[in-house]
């Protein structure tokens, strides 16, 4: 049974980048953590103004087609759902996207994947799923969630690097769950200068303020 939660704070609809970036400085403070950490991870994992970015692994094209259709004709209406042959529903396409992604999914401005997620069940679910998703379009939601996973790591790199350097390994190990904060390698190596750009302009808003 999937587990309901009620979304914290605004909705969602009146929140934009300037204001999901005073947040992130806002829970930084409250954690006693550098502003820069919470800027730089959402900048990374959304731009800091995608409320609803949904991410589907490498098929999120897919991912988003069949929750457009799915809101908008039912997921068990056979369709064209960008399976072959005839009579497949949306759950039937849902499964085989889950099949080939999961647990790469992933919502809101931290991008928290829903296996992890503090609502829902875990499963992946299409209505598991869509019920996480509802609940990390919300950043009042979405930042405390990535705040205290990036100030918990910060803390126990903090006491072995600078300053900077805590804040790339906190966010190595937010991206890839790797104990020690090692860059990500393979296919997402691209990432590390991804978050490089972040932590540019993180540092840049941070100076403009």
């Amino acid at each position: 049974m999937v587990q309901d939660a009620p979304l914290a704070g605004p909705p969602s609809d009146v929140w934009d980048r300037n204001r999901v970036g005073d947040d992130c400085i806002q829970k930084a403070a409250e954690r006693n953590v550098p502003a820069a950490l919470l800027l730089t991870g959402a900048i990374a994992e959304s731009g800091a103004d995608a409320v609803n970015d949904d991410r589907y692994g490498t098929l999120t094209g897919w991912g988003k087609d069949i929750v457009t259709l799915a809101e908008t004709y039912g997921i068990d209406t056979p369709g064209e759902w960008g399976l072959p042959g005839d009579g497949e529903t949306g759950r039937d396409a849902w499964v085989a996207l889950m099949a080939k992604t999961w647990p790469d999914v992933s919502f809101g401005v931290g991008q928290q994947i829903v296996l992890y997620a503090p609502v829902g069940d875990g499963t992946r679910s299409f209505e598991n799923v869509m019920l996480v998703r509802e609940w990390l379009s919300n950043p009042a939601n979405a930042i405390p969630l990535m705040a205290d996973k990036l100030a918990a790591f910060y803390r126990i790199f903090r006491v072995s690097y600078d300053e900077d350097e805590a804040i790339r390994r906190s966010l190595y190990r937010y991206n890839t769950g790797n104990i020690d904060g090692t860059p990500p390698g393979g296919q997402w190596a691209g990432n590390v200068a991804g978050y490089e750009r972040a932590l540019v302009a993180a540092r840049a808003i941070l100076r403009a303020r």
